[in-house]
């Protein structure tokens, strides 16, 4: 394995861990109330309020580990990748940069390159975690009942992959008028600043403000309808996951009714594959990143090749 994938996939393995404690501490909480609720003796709920208090505290420390191994790791990604753009780029000046003005080089520069730093964090290690808790919680529900993996699977596919995937292919006709809009914005204030005297000597300062504002305005609009289609994204995760929690709990009555599991068991065995979808919850957003910064990756290589 690549030195500078280890650091993403032990992001990954701590992210699924993460979601995973949810989801045993959905799962055991829902069994305590459940069998508390029949008045048992004392001593058989221990093993349930220990579990509970496990996955809590469990979870809490492998989000820490995610969040420290993922933006360590872009980070320094993201510097190693600057360096190499630098590195490509200074034989070429100015040849490679004819044609750009200060402000449309110093978007390719630094806002191409940050717009990288969304994919890694909020697609490639979510993808890889939900991965790993697609397979654990679908072998898992599995062995209680086909019926209920299947249900799940499906579900999971709809959420984690139908719904990125639309929103991905919405952003992707968004992203490059964005980039564009961008460059152009960031060239006009740099303008601007730099010939602020001259434009006010010749009284052009004011036009040159309104172009701003008209940028920006265009700006802000492309970003509005890239948050709505990231709201659509996100309606239909939800509808998939209140959908599959809803099936799960048929599904579920079914075979707990059949003698598959306990019935004191349903209300998590039905929680539990709801709190999966917490994996696949990033996914949508980091869809919009992925468009987003496949233009800006086609930018940079035009300016370093």
């Amino acid at each position: 394995m690549p030195a500078s994938l280890a650091p993403f996939l032990a992001a990954a393995v701590a992210g699924a861990l993460t979601v995973l404690a949810g989801v045993g501490l959905m799962a055991t909480a829902s069994t305590l109330l459940a069998t508390a609720a029949f008045h048992p003796p004392l001593y058989t709920l221990m093993l349930l309020v220990t579990g509970v208090r496990f996955f809590g505290t469990s979870r809490g420390f492998f989000r820490y580990l995610e969040r420290l191994f993922a933006h360590d790791a872009t980070f320094r990604h993201l510097a190693r990748l600057r360096v190499r753009v630098f590195t490509a780029l200074v034989p070429r000046v100015p040849a490679a940069a004819r044609g750009l003005a200060s402000g449309r080089l110093q978007e390719r520069l630094v806002g191409d390159v940050d717009r990288l730093e969304p994919v890694l964090v909020r697609l490639l290690v979510p993808a890889t975690s939900a991965l790993i808790v697609l397979l654990t919680v679908g072998c898992a529900l599995f062995r209680l009942a086909s019926e209920l993996a299947l249900v799940f699977a499906g579900g999971y596919f709809l959420a984690g992959a139908l719904a990125p995937g639309l929103t991905y292919l919405a952003a992707a006709a968004l992203g490059p008028r964005r980039g564009r809009v961008a460059e152009e914005l960031r060239q006009a204030v740099t303008e601007l600043a730099e010939g602020l005297p001259e434009l006010l000597t010749y009284q052009a300062a004011t036009r040159r403000a309104e172009a701003i504002r008209s940028l920006a305005r265009e700006l802000a609009g492309l970003e509005r309808r890239e948050a709505a289609l990231l709201a659509l994204g996100e309606a239909l995760f939800e509808l998939s996951a209140g959908g599959t929690l809803a099936l799960l709990f048929v599904v579920g009555a079914k075979a707990a009714a059949a003698g598959a599991f306990p019935q004191r068991w349903l209300a998590g065995v039905a929680l539990a594959g709801f709190s999966a979808f917490e994996a696949i919850r990033p996914l949508p957003q980091g869809a919009v990143s992925l468009a987003e910064a496949r233009a800006a990756w086609g930018r940079i290589r035009a300016l370093t090749t």
